[in-house]
C-alpha cells in the first residue's frame, strides 16, 4: 500500500487504518472523501459542543469526555467517516475516484454564506472547537508494534 491514515483512539483500545493505493488513471470512479468533522455544521450545535467539552474540563469529567468520545467515534464509523463511493452514498470498499476528490478532507470550506447559521467548527467568528492534533511519522511496517 502507498499511503495510509490511522485514527488512533487510546481510552477505546483501538485503531481505525485506511490504506489508499494508486490505481490507472483511466479507472472509472465517482468516489469521494468528505470527512464528516470537516463538513458545515449547525453553528448552535458547535458552541454547545464546546460549552459541553469546557464543563467537562472545568469538572474533569473523565467519564464524560470518554462517552464523548464514544459517540464520536461510533458517528465516524457510521458514516464511514465521509467516504461515498459516487458523491452521496457509501456502497462499499474499494472506493475509487480522482486524487481530488478523495486526498480532499472536507467540504467545509466551500459551505454556503448563509450568515453563521452554519459554519466549520474551527470558524472564530462563533465559539467553536478547539483543535489539536499530534502528528507523528511510523513506518507502515512499524505500525502494530508502535500500537502494541
Amino acid at each position: 500500500h502507498e499511503f495510509a491514515d490511522f485514527i488512533w483512539l487510546p481510552s477505546q483500545g483501538k485503531v481505525v487504518y485506511r490504506r489508499d493505493d494508486r490505481v490507472p488513471v483511466n479507472t472509472s470512479g465517482n468516489g469521494l472523501f468528505d470527512l464528516v468533522l470537516f463538513r458545515s455544521q449547525l453553528s448552535a450545535a458547535i458552541t454547545t459542543l464546546r460549552s459541553s467539552e469546557e464543563t467537562q474540563e472545568t469538572l474533569r469529567d473523565a467519564n464524560g469526555k470518554c462517552v464523548g468520545a464514544k459517540v464520536l467515534s461510533s458517528a465516524l464509523f457510521a458514516t464511514s467517516y465521509g467516504l461515498t463511493n459516487n458523491g452521496i452514498i457509501f456502497t462499499g470498499y474499494p472506493v475509487t475516484g480522482s486524487q481530488d476528490r478523495m486526498m480532499s478532507s472536507g467540504s467545509c470550506l466551500d459551505s454556503f454564506q448563509d450568515g453563521l447559521t452554519t459554519a466549520c467548527a474551527w470558524d472564530s467568528r462563533i465559539k467553536g472547537e478547539f483543535y489539536h492534533q499530534t502528528a507523528i511519522s511510523v513506518p507502515l511496517t512499524q505500525v502494530k508494534s508502535f500500537i502494541n
